[in-house]
């Protein structure tokens, strides 16, 4: 009886360390920026799964220059966040645009994914 009550004890204690350090949803929420070569995209994952960004570049004389914000609908699924563009004023960036991006590394500050093409990229918390 000792054993099957200690057993339930620590399934119970898993269960709640699990629910307090919460799941990948929860650790993906939040503002992320991203820098690749002069240019920055700004991401924001609300819980609601819903998404906003902006996108801008850093000219030659260190000034950042606005190229457009987009919204959208964001989740978590086997492994991947997966965004859904809806609305967007970035030429590169049409409404409809999906991505499922392979999630590499998720620490509390930094978030690795790697593209279907293999293209890797580094996002970092912002506040």
């Amino acid at each position: 009886m000792n054993v099957l009550r200690r057993m339930g004890e620590t399934l119970l204690c898993g269960v709640v360390l699990a629910a307090c350090s919460g799941g990948p949803e929860q650790q993906l929420a939040g503002s992320w920026e991203s820098d690749d070569g002069g240019r920055v995209n700004h991401l924001d994952l609300r819980t609601d799964g819903s998404l906003t960004g902006s996108l801008r570049h850093v000219d030659f004389a260190g000034n950042a220059i606005p190229d457009g914000k987009y919204a959208g609908s964001w989740r978590f699924k086997r492994g991947h966040l997966n965004l859904l563009i809806i609305e967007s004023t970035v030429a590169s960036l049409a409404p409809g645009y999906t991505s499922s991006d392979e999630i590499l590394e998720l620490t509390g500050e930094e978030l690795l994914v790697r593209s279907a093409s293999g293209h890797e990229e580094s996002w970092q918390r912002v506040p």
